[in-house]
């Protein structure tokens, strides 16, 4: 069976534009705009999508609220095609809490990869599963061309800094793979952040050095710079 996926929802659509709109106004060379500019974008989006307006900036996470069955996971996946297209965002890092949603993502990752290489002319994905027993697969990350996108369960950090993550390895000419990770500058994409609050795994993803974070769920305990919300 194959699913079939429309690319003009209006909501779907929306979310995707929040995020691509943060980007206006970076120079060439840079990623993302300086701060301030980066606050009038998020506040300009918005004033358009109702929001409360942020009198100042709370660092580089932000939050995207969508309900459960309203395409989260596609969303953000799309997400990464439109930036990688526009702004060579070709580095991302995708956090999940538990092994259930870890599946989901990669089955996602296999069931939109023809759909969105029909939509942006070949350009696919290249995703790896983080695993320290395979550090060929981190090294595709950091250093292949393309879009690289690695799949990261919290359980890779959630036992603090004697994980494995963090200590040095023989696969990787003695680099820890939190360097390696952080050294690509990675966008973070927070997938169900609620369960991602704990001090090990919050100091562990901040050890990743984002460009950008952005959190995706319908149930937040906190909401860092509110980018776009889909309510019932």
């Amino acid at each position: 069976m194959r699913f079939r996926f429309d690319p003009h929802l209006p909501h779907q659509s929306e979310a995707i534009q929040a995020v691509l709109d943060l980007f206006e106004g970076a120079s060439s060379g840079e990623a993302l705009p300086p701060d301030d500019t980066l606050l009038e974008n998020l506040r300009a989006v918005q004033e358009r999508s109702g929001l409360h307006l942020s009198p100042s900036l709370e660092g580089r996470e932000f939050t995207i609220d969508m309900e459960t069955g309203t395409g989260k996971t596609y969303v953000y996946l799309r997400t990464l095609h439109e930036l990688y297209g526009r702004h060579g965002v070709n580095r991302a890092v995708i956090v999940v809490p538990s092994v259930a949603i870890r599946e989901g993502v990669l089955q996602q990752l296999r069931a939109t990869e023809e759909h969105f290489a029909n939509l942006y002319g070949g350009a696919r994905i290249q995703a790896s599963l983080y695993d320290p027993a395979r550090p060929s697969l981190l090294k595709r990350f950091a250093h292949d061309p393309g879009l690289q996108v690695l799949v990261l369960n919290m359980d890779a950090f959630n036992k603090g800094w004697s994980n494995l993550i963090h200590r040095p390895a023989d696969g990787l000419d003695g680099r820890k793979p939190s360097e390696l990770i952080a050294e690509a500058g990675p966008l973070v994409i927070l997938d169900e952040p609620q369960n991602l609050e704990g001090p090990s795994t919050r100091a562990a993803v901040a050890d990743l050095a984002a460009t950008l974070t952005l959190r995706y769920s319908a149930t937040h305990r906190s909401r860092p710079n509110p980018l776009y919300r889909l309510d019932p």
